[in-house]
């Protein structure tokens, strides 16, 4: 994988990053990474995240129970940043 700098990403203060877990079942559609590649790409995303200090919200589940968290953090993300405007 590229190796990205820290100092190459942009934080914003209204930017909400939701994080997608890896633990629904891999499914190889033939457009994907391996199974291996997308665990390592995993801790890549995970490391560089910590290390340049990017909060997020982590995103598990089932596919139904995914949606439902997406969607009720992006309402309340949408509710706060119109709150202090």
């Amino acid at each position: 994988f590229p190796t990205r700098r820290s100092s190459d990403l942009i934080i914003t203060p209204n930017t909400l990053y939701l994080y997608l877990n890896n633990d629904v079942r891999f499914v190889q559609d033939g457009t994907r990474f391996s199974k291996e590649k997308r665990d390592a790409l995993d801790l890549v995303n995970r490391q560089v995240m910590k290390e340049s200090n990017i909060p997020f919200i982590e995103i598990t589940g089932n596919y139904k129970e995914r949606y439902d968290k997406v969607m009720d953090e992006i309402e309340n993300f949408l509710l706060i940043d119109m709150f202090y405007k």
